[in-house]
């Protein structure tokens, strides 16, 4: 009996060793796997910090593109709007000096006209001999 308790003694005792060395081991791979996780964890908060960030850098990025871009556009515009404006106003002063001229070259041939019928110089004489209330007519 007495080996049989010896046995059972060292038994017990190496058991007892075993469920320490476990419990060790069991606490050290859930150190590891906790560790592992808050690190997980970490990099995600940092990640998910770095994205928020980056979100709004890019917005401002794309607010700021957005406006050059909006001013580029309405820069054009008004340089469309200056050119169709000129083209007008010198359309109409082209049209003004065409009609003026035209209407000096109507002028110009009435009075060639009157020249070559003789009226004009019979004005001219009825003017120079006192009769001032004949005039030009022109």
């Amino acid at each position: 009996t007495r080996g049989l308790l010896s046995r059972w003694l060292v038994g017990r005792r190496l058991r007892a060793r075993d469920e320490v060395s476990v419990a060790l081991v069991q606490a050290l791979g859930r150190g590891f796997q906790a560790r592992l996780e808050a690190k997980r964890r970490r990099v995600q908060i940092y990640a998910d910090a770095a994205e928020a960030v980056q979100r709004i850098y890019r917005g401002r990025l794309g607010k700021l593109w957005f406006s050059l871009f909006r001013a580029m556009v309405r820069e054009a515009r008004a340089r469309l709007l200056q050119r169709w404006f000129r083209g007008a106003r010198a359309r109409k002063a082209a049209r003004r000096l065409r009609e003026g001229l035209e209407a000096g070259i109507r002028e110009l041939d009435r009075c060639e006209r009157e020249f070559l019928s003789g009226r004009l110089r019979l004005r001219i004489e009825a003017l120079a001999a006192g009769g001032a209330s004949a005039g030009l007519g022109l």
